[in-house]
């Protein structure tokens, strides 16, 4: 049976709202287990290490199923992939909600990233589908305005959620985000993909349309600056509770509103971004965010290099690092999905795989440098080297391969 609001055209309003709450499942199953990560370690019996590790599978799986979920909406349509990879992330919910050794959370939590990947990937493709250009670098800059207020609710939440209960109540709350998540795209959201062919699920189609789009100067052009950007943020969520709590000694709930800070220092910047777009090009504003990027990479590296860490440091660090990701984003995630109208999802879904390549990149340096303090000195440094590096390495062939596809399309 067919809802009437689910036939209805997807209004702007509409848009921004179940993309962003699409994006934030992400996020918000990070973010709300942060706090309780030194608590799992003592209820499950196991290491700091072994705990940290359960970040870097999550992201693992979070990453890979993006290359599956983004081909299949190119081919099938937008809603029924998102309704099938709701329910692999309840699934993977409840085996982390009943979890009785750190194996079976580390299982919970590789399909629990599987399941969110559908939303970050396709929400992307649902603004392609609908929208080109300065129209959709609003969108996301909007959409991401309100989903930065998912991490800062997520670790607040969490925080709070341990004071009073255990850490399975964390578990508790992600299942029941994901239920109404569902249920929303089943009654308000209509098919978006004009270009669905069941043909595109060939092996050989889905591997030539990836090397397509990962050879095109454009996409590497934005992709390779937003995915540290981005890959940093998922980082911070294995790292800052061990320097924030462990070594500087905030309590759960102190981490989840210091932290919080990063998130809405997010969100003022995307509503700036929002207006800056009026008469400000994207490209500019992404490149500004680049820059700022380098510097608060900068800001980390001194103050460990200096001995001056404290918890109003590694704060300001961090939300200077948010505000440099919020004015990359926008133009960074529209610029690179644009020259692929017919396969958006699979062009999504190469981007979120870089970005949560990065993420995982930086979990694991974290836990191989085997010193919290240590890794927030190098880590946030050299991933902003890396994606302004490529950025502007990139940047003279993305305008080359831009003005050919302007003459195709004139």
């Amino acid at each position: 049976m067919t809802d009437a609001h689910a036939t209805r055209p997807m209004t702007e309003r509409r848009t921004v709202l179940l993309c962003a709450l699409l994006v934030a499942l992400g996020p918000l199953s990070l973010t709300l287990y942060s706090p309780a990560m030194p608590a799992l370690a003592a209820s499950l019996g196991t290491d700091l290490a072994a705990i940290q590790f359960t970040v870097t599978v999550y992201l693992m799986g979070f990453a890979g199923a993006q290359l599956v979920c983004g081909p299949l909406s190119d081919a099938l349509g937008r809603k029924p992939v998102l309704l099938g990879f709701a329910v692999i992330y309840l699934a993977g919910t409840l085996l982390c909600l009943f979890a009785d050794d750190v194996r079976d959370l580390l299982v919970g939590r590789v399909v629990q990233g599987i399941g969110a990947s559908g939303g970050v990937a396709i929400s992307r493709a649902i603004v392609r589908d609908l929208y080109v250009g300065a129209a959709g670098a609003r969108i996301m800059s909007i959409t991401g305005m309100i989903i930065s207020l998912a991490p800062a609710a997520g670790q607040a939440i969490g925080g709070a959620i341990l004071t009073f209960v255990t850490w399975r109540w964390v578990f508790l709350a992600m299942a029941g985000f994901g239920v109404a998540l569902g249920i929303m795209v089943i009654f308000l959201m209509p098919e978006t993909n004009r270009h669905r062919d069941r043909a595109a699920l060939a092996p050989g189609l889905i591997l030539g349309r990836f090397r397509r789009i990962a050879v095109e100067p454009i996409f590497l052009h934005h992709t390779l600056l937003v995915a540290p950007a981005m890959g940093g943020l998922y980082s911070f969520s294995a790292l800052m509770p061990f320097v924030l709590i462990d070594r500087i000694g905030l309590t759960p709930l102190a981490f989840g509103f210091a932290m919080s800070l990063s998130a809405l220092t997010y969100a003022a910047t995307a509503g700036l971004v929002t207006r800056l777009l009026r008469t400000i090009s994207a490209d500019r504003i992404e490149l500004a965010g680049g820059i700022a990027l380098f510097v608060s990479g900068l800001l980390f590296a001194a103050q460990v290099l200096f001995g001056r860490v404290a918890a109003w440091t590694v704060i300001v660090s961090a939300c200077a690092w948010a505000a440099s990701a919020a004015l990359i984003g926008p133009g960074a995630q529209m610029g690179a999905i644009g020259p692929f109208p017919a396969m958006a999802g699979a062009a999504s879904a190469l981007m979120g795989f870089l970005m949560m390549g990065h993420g995982i990149g930086g979990t694991l340096l974290v836990a191989a440098s085997g010193d919290a303090m240590r890794a927030l000195g190098i880590l946030p440094l050299l991933l902003a080297t890396m994606g302004l590096a490529a950025h502007l390495g990139f940047r003279p062939a993305a305008r080359r391969s831009l003005a050919r596809h302007i003459a195709r399309q004139g």
